[in-house]
């Protein structure tokens, strides 16, 4: 079966709802820390996860939190820890769903530069700032950088929109489709990667 990593909700489970309607044997894991430990309004052929994405496997990155008002603990791991945490290390994700309201930057550089695990597609919204509008020209930046890495991984986009909710004086979104058409893209993929990053910006 295939296997779909659905990353940010917000108590919303339309696309996982869409997809099972197409293709009903994916199994489909969504994580979302913001909305409890078992949302109540989750469809049951998907595997709730309330865990949030990290970009550094660092102790005190993913240290657990109090949720405001809520006394649940979140959990954040990275895309590489969630994968082994659920016993995924030698399945490729045939669709992962990336919207983190602006931790795609640093938590998909990451994964990118460690090369793991194997992507067919992705689906990310990439966040432009929602700050002030020198942080916004930095966001933008970041997004080059990140979608130079997701070349260099043999990703090609087949699909972009802005995110007109999201747009405001001070930030933006744009929503991304991304297929991998090269699966091996060499032994030296995660030196290429680290290349890409350090000349996104020249």
């Amino acid at each position: 079966s295939c296997l779909v990593y659905s990353i940010g909700s917000r108590n919303d489970f339309t696309f996982e709802a869409h997809l099972h309607a197409m293709l009903p044997r994916c199994e489909i894991h969504t994580f979302d820390p913001t909305i409890g430990a078992a949302p109540s309004n989750t469809p049951p052929f998907i595997h709730f996860h309330a865990w949030g994405l990290l970009a550094t496997a660092a102790p005190e990155a993913r240290s657990p939190a109090i949720e405001p008002g809520k006394g649940s603990r979140r959990l954040h791991y990275t895309l590489r820890e969630m994968v082994a945490q659920l016993g995924h290390s030698h399945r490729e994700i045939d669709v992962l769903k990336v919207d983190c309201d602006g931790c795609e930057h640093e938590a998909l550089r990451a994964w990118a530069m460690e090369g793991v695990p194997l992507v067919r597609q992705l689906l990310v919204e990439v966040h432009f700032g929602s700050h002030p509008r020198e942080a916004m020209h930095a966001d933008i930046r970041s997004a080059n950088r990140l979608m130079w890495l997701l070349r260099t991984l043999g990703f090609v986009v087949f699909s972009k929109e802005p995110n007109v909710l999201m747009s405001s004086a001070y930030g933006a979104a744009a929503e991304y489709s991304l297929l991998r058409l090269a699966t091996d893209p060499g032994p030296d993929h995660v030196g290429a990667a680290r290349w890409a990053d350090c000349t996104a910006d020249g």
